[in-house]
């Protein structure tokens, strides 16, 4: 991501004209700041969730629960595709899985359909996350500290608003677009896509196996943590406890590499004998 300057290649006209780092701030500011509306602004429509879903307010929650697990997850996951295939990649799944999860969402006739259109949307929205920080790394030394201050400054801008913003939208629209706010980001893709195409990968493969054992060990950790709001059963708890300590124990072991258990090799040489005065 060039920011800021012109390469003689540039000025001769064999590429694109570039973009100041206040754009580029700008930009990266819209991309990323939406994810924050995710739980801040979906929390002010969760009594509206379950009067409207006819469900307790303890099920209601897990609006709130699997987006927070989901963009936590989709974030790693995306980010780590951002550094193998490239930004504009990761980028486009992304937006393909906000734009899916917030239609889901939109006609959703049930709770559970509800729930699993925000773990999609989430999924994208970190998409989103992961990329935006992924182009600040990526600008010019000169330009990226004023880009990361304006990015900042957007998210302080985002987050001071996304109460607000929740209660705004659900009383004058309905609590379906709160919880779809995210897909804001969706907006600031096609002013990226370029800084993205600029960000190739490195080809290195993706993580598949350990990318699912760092989402399940992350989903029974944050489970647990709302085990009590959520109203889960005594088998439940239990359950999502083993599924914890076998998800992170798999992720320590695969991690570590095959040396973490294979025995150590003796040497089928004896020792040479020391020498003796």
């Amino acid at each position: 991501m060039v920011i800021g300057s012109s390469s003689p290649a540039q000025a001769a006209g064999s590429a694109p004209p570039t973009i100041s780092a206040r754009s580029a701030g700008i930009r990266l500011a819209a991309l990323f700041g939406p994810a924050i509306f995710g739980v801040t602004a979906a929390g002010v429509a969760l009594p509206d969730v379950a009067i409207a879903m006819d469900a307790q307010l303890s099920a209601a929650a897990w609006v709130l629960t699997a987006h927070a697990l989901a963009l936590g997850a989709g974030t790693a996951l995306f980010g780590r595709l951002s550094d193998s295939r490239g930004v504009r990649l990761s980028l486009i799944i992304g937006s393909v899985a906000l734009a899916t999860g917030a239609v889901v969402c939109v006609v959703a006739p049930s709770l559970d359909v509800l729930v699993a259109g925000r773990f999609i949307l989430a999924a994208g929205s970190g998409a989103m996350s992961s990329s935006a920080l992924v182009l600040a790394a990526a600008a010019e030394p000169a330009h990226r500290p004023r880009i990361l201050a304006i990015v900042g400054a957007g998210m302080a801008l985002f987050s001071a608003g996304s109460v607000l913003a929740g209660g705004m939208v659900t009383d004058w629209i309905s609590w379906r677009v709160t919880l779809v706010l995210p897909a804001l980001s969706l907006f600031a893709v096609p002013f990226s896509l370029r800084e993205a195409a600029a960000r190739p990968g490195s080809g290195r493969p993706v993580d598949f196996p350990g990318a699912a054992m760092l989402t399940a060990a992350a989903a029974a950790a944050l489970t647990l943590i709302r085990a009590s709001s959520l109203d889960l059963g005594a088998a439940a708890v239990t359950m999502t406890a083993l599924l914890l300590i076998f998800a992170t124990t798999g992720l320590v072991l695969w991690t570590a590499g095959p040396s973490c258990w294979s025995p150590v090799r003796r040497s089928a040489s004896p020792p040479s004998p020391s020498l003796k005065s």
